[in-house]
Order: C-alpha cells, then structure tokens, then sequence
C-alpha cells in the first residue's frame, strides 16, 4: 500500500509541477523580452554637415524618411558661407534607410541612414524659377487712362 500511495504522491507532483510550469511559462517569457528590450542601447542618430552651395542663412531645412519629416532646422552662416548640421534619430529608422534633405521646400540631396555615423555631405540648393507671366491678363499700360484705372490696373 505504501507503494502505491509513494506513486499517487509522485504523480501529484508531477501533474501540479506541469500545471504551474504552463500556468507561468507565458509570464517568464514575458519578463525575459522586456530585460531583453530594456538592455538594448537606444540608437545612435546619424549626424550630416556640410555646406549649401546657393542657400542663405534662415532658410528652412528639413529632413524627411520614408516621407515623414523628422527633422526641422535652418541653414546658417559661418565665416560667409552657408552651412547646415544636424542629427537624423534613428529610434524606429531601419539602419540603410534613405534621407531626403530640402530646403524651402525643394530637394536639394539624398544620403542613406547608419547609426552612429557623421556624413559630410554639400547641399546644392537651385530655387525654383519664377513662374511665366498670365497671359491671358492684358499688358502693363504704357500711360494710365480712366479704363486702365477703372479696371485695376494702375498704381495711384
């Protein structure tokens, strides 16, 4: 009877040891993904500098991945010239990921993401031209008479 009782205990445990391993397992692997995230070095940001061939100090910059803009700073002076610096995060970025640089709204350079790196890169910044005059309005007046006043068009 011992025997049988020594088996019925053994098998006891083994069903409550198997009961509380599946019960606990999904939390243990819980905690052990987050140590694991929580130790991870956050990302070093790509740094860029160089000078803006055709820029002026104040213009808008802005630096944009996958279409989203992540970085907004301004062109400066230093010694004369135009010049730009600034640091790309990489927090959620794919190392390799292309940066699109513009200024005023017009792209003026490309350069991939790597963490940690700084890039000397020029810009070349060419605004876009004046758009063509509207044809279909009538002509600057040489003299300024009662219709060319009527219709707007001459300064008083």
């Amino acid at each position: 009877m011992s025997k049988d009782k020594n088996v019925f205990v053994t098998l006891v445990g083994v069903v409550v040891f198997a009961f509380v391993w599946f019960a606990m397992l999904p939390r243990v692997e819980a905690f052990a993904m987050q140590q694991s995230a929580a130790e991870l070095p956050p990302q070093i940001p790509a740094a860029f500098w160089g000078y803006v061939d055709g820029g002026q100090a104040g213009q808008s910059l802005n630096v944009s991945v996958g279409g989203v803009v992540v970085v907004r700073s301004q062109v400066f002076d230093w010694q004369g010239q135009a010049v730009y610096s600034v640091d790309v995060p990489m927090d959620g970025v794919q190392d390799g990921a292309v940066a699109r640089f513009k200024i005023s709204g017009s792209e003026v350079g490309q350069a991939k993401l790597h963490s940690g790196s700084s890039t000397h890169l020029d810009l070349e910044y060419k605004p876009e031209p004046l758009a063509e005059p509207n044809p279909y309005l009538p002509p600057e007046p040489e003299s300024c008479d009662w219709v060319w006043y009527l219709l707007g068009l001459c300064e008083d």
